[in-house]
């Protein structure tokens, strides 16, 4: 996806694609078709949107006893992500959007657009609440190749 505007909202503000923007491939054909359902002047958007039809499946899910789960950190991120090695893909009609208002270039920025319901932020994330690590304790994302993780960094011993 090239860096630059990728839409408008209802509110007839701009969103742009940055080099560190987020935004699940499944997604960029409903592009058009997701930013006509936000209308949002706040300076933080971070909202579940229901499209109303299966958009694809979600890599977020929440985990069982049985699951094959580990740890392992992601290129660019600080922290440990849990993750879950033997599920698919969970068909999901929500997507959620995190918008940052850039005020300097009277634009939003976009932070991350994924398939699935709000997660909580992760454990490490400057943002995460009493509720992160209970969220991140009951629920993974998908080890199906979409991530890039630093190589060695697995492990089966929950690092936080």
């Amino acid at each position: 996806m090239k860096l630059g505007k990728i839409a408008r909202l209802t509110s007839a503000r701009t969103v742009v694609y940055t080099k560190n923007s987020h935004i699940d491939p499944d997604l960029v054909p409903c592009l058009e078709e997701i930013f006509a359902k936000i209308h949002t002047e706040e300076s933080f958007f971070f909202e579940e949107i229901d499209m109303e039809r299966i958009v694809g499946g979600t890599l977020c899910i929440e985990t069982e006893n049985d699951d094959d789960v580990v740890y392992a950190r992601r290129i660019g991120k600080p922290g440990f992500t849990r993750f879950i090695k033997n599920r698919e893909r969970t068909p999901s009609t929500k997507v959620t959007v995190m918008l940052a208002w850039a005020n300097e270039f009277h634009h939003y920025n976009l932070v991350t657009m994924f398939i699935g319901g709000k997660a909580e932020p992760e454990v490490w994330d400057k943002r995460a609440t009493e509720k992160s690590k209970s969220f991140w304790q009951t629920h993974a994302l998908i080890m199906d190749g979409s991530y890039d993780l630093v190589p060695n960094s697995e492990t089966k011993v929950c690092p936080w």
